[in-house]
């Protein structure tokens, strides 16, 4: 019930049962959802009723949880620098400053957040005493304390991927499994793609305007299913084009190191010879997928095709594939149930 509610105090619904004051505040505001008012006064409450000593409770646990996640974030600070000095006689490779340069941004968001948590728990101390609405009050407390455990486990989970980078940065072997990684992901989308195009060239000749995928229960428009998979071989050939840069970097670090041997040149070899591989199984893909698209899907899906190729040209190697996702995901066609 905030002032423009016509509220009087925040006190107004203390001393009142979690029914009652849940009853009271929907009366004030009928938009209000009753069950998610009394989520909010739960935090509150004793015993089933709503009282000062527990919203300052609230308030602890809120400066509590905040502190454990400034905490976290100055451990994945210190976790960065020491990643930064591990890998700084290589820092100038292009693999490995992306990398630090993806932590660093990392970092010094959640510093950001943090921050901007800590200037918001000082706002609501200020309001605590205030005339004004407690539910208003506790659910921007909650909306604080949630935000601070989100940038906890975040902050968590930049330290562990830090300390994987500093595996990577000091271990050839490493660096050589996380590139067949790679090129095992890549495999799987060309063996998706080639299912998608089985089906399609089934459909084709059967005049069938839908198929059916692994993804979905649900029959998909032939052409929605021939757009997405267009779009999906450009990934490949810019994933596959970022993972040879790669490879070429990790080249010039081991000669950098005098760690070039026999071993070292038959692993890097296999590499190129399965991105050879995955490039002549893409172009054969692409060549098929070009033959099926009908005329009405070039024009249906034309300028979603080519946004998506103007949209990849902004890629370089290195190029963080989680963005590249976040590109396809906008420029994907939707492949619901087709009716």
């Amino acid at each position: 019930m905030s002032s423009e509610d016509g509220d009087a105090s925040p006190d107004d619904i203390v001393g009142l049962s979690v029914r009652e004051a849940t009853d009271a505040l929907v009366s004030e505001n009928p938009a209000r959802d009753p069950e998610s008012v009394r989520a909010v006064l739960d935090h509150v409450t004793e015993d089933g009723v709503v009282t000062r000593d527990a919203l300052e409770e609230a308030f602890s646990d809120a400066s509590m949880v905040l502190g454990t996640a400034e905490t976290r974030t100055e451990l994945a600070s210190m976790a960065l620098a020491e990643a930064r000095e591990t890998a700084a006689p290589v820092s100038d490779l292009e693999t490995v400053r992306a990398r630090l340069d993806a932590f660093e941004s990392a970092v010094t968001d959640l510093q950001r957040r943090a921050t901007d948590l800590g200037s918001d728990l000082q706002t609501l101390v200020r309001r605590r005493d205030d005339s004004g609405s407690i539910y208003d009050l506790v659910t921007d407390l909650r909306r604080v304390t949630s935000d601070a455990k989100t940038v906890q486990r975040t902050a968590d989970a930049l330290q562990t991927d830090l300390e994987a980078f500093e595996r990577w940065a000091t271990d050839a072997d490493a660096r050589f499994r996380e590139l067949d990684a790679d090129a095992d992901a890549l495999e799987r989308s060309l063996d998706a793609s080639a299912n998608v195009v089985e089906k399609l060239a089934d459909g084709d000749e059967s005049g069938r305007e839908t198929l059916s995928l692994p993804t979905t229960d649900d029959a998909v428009a032939a052409d929605a299913a021939w757009a997405d998979a267009t779009l999906r071989l450009r990934v490949v050939e810019l994933l596959v084009a970022d993972a040879r840069a790669e490879l070429a970097d990790l080249r010039r670090w081991a000669d950098r190191e005098n760690d070039r041997d026999a071993a070292f040149d038959a692993r890097a070899e296999e590499l190129e010879r399965r991105f050879d591989e995955l490039d002549e199984k893409r172009e054969t893909l692409g060549r098929r997928l070009d033959a099926l698209g009908r005329p009405a899907w070039r024009e249906r899906h034309g300028d979603r095709l080519s946004g998506f190729d103007a949209a990849l040209d902004d890629f370089e190697p290195p190029v963080a594939w989680g963005d590249v996702r976040g590109v396809l995901e906008r420029y994907r066609p939707a492949l619901e149930g087709a009716a």
